[in-house]
């Protein structure tokens, strides 16, 4: 995926094999295109910019496999709950620290999620409630099972001066400034 996105992504995307960078949960295999797979529908935020790009790659990668790809650009309620039809859905999430609460909670609040992933939810939140829950395993589950398939990270860049500190990003994926500081010059 990345190797067909532009350069402007290339320098800022690399590819995913967990759903955090230092999980290596994914195993790239190759395989056989499915017996009968002639389109497959994708469907995301339609108000996210890159997952309109990294559509349009997918859709030239499968279209060199002869498999069709329709993608659906929906409004935020219906991407949220997953209620439409749709092979695949694109998502993508911006964890914060502790990463052992925001991994979780995040997975757990999203509807579409639960909507189209058959585990036992409210069991599997008991238990990481409980702390009995090991969360890279249980992710390493749901990436095995091919539930969820991690497809890229992104390093996202403010530009500025390079003597900020203290800048976090929030759940949304938003800069949060409101602990940031400048680090005096150096002399």
């Amino acid at each position: 995926l990345v190797y067909f996105a532009e350069e402007q992504y290339q320098q800022l995307w690399f590819p995913a094999y967990g759903l955090l960078p230092r999980w290596h949960h994914a195993r790239t295999i190759k395989s056989e295109k499915p017996a009968g797979l002639e389109s497959l529908t994708l469907t995301f935020y339609q108000d996210h910019s890159e997952h309109r790009v990294i559509a349009g790659i997918m859709q030239q990668i499968l279209a060199s496999h002869q498999v069709t790809l329709e993608i659906k650009e929906i409004d935020y309620d219906q991407w949220h709950t997953g209620e439409i039809e749709s092979d695949i859905w694109l998502n993508s999430a911006n964890f914060t620290l502790p990463l052992d609460f925001s991994v979780f909670a995040h997975l757990c609040e999203v509807p579409l999620l639960q909507h189209c992933i058959p585990i036992d939810w409210q069991a599997d939140a008991a238990r990481w409630r409980n702390g009995e829950m090991n969360l890279a395993n249980w992710c390493q589950q749901l990436v095995a099972s091919k539930a969820m398939v991690p497809l890229l990270h992104h390093w996202l860049i403010i530009q500025g001066q390079r003597s900020m500190r203290g800048l976090r990003m929030n759940t949304l994926g938003w800069f949060d400034f409101k602990s940031a500081w400048f680090a005096p010059p150096d002399p």
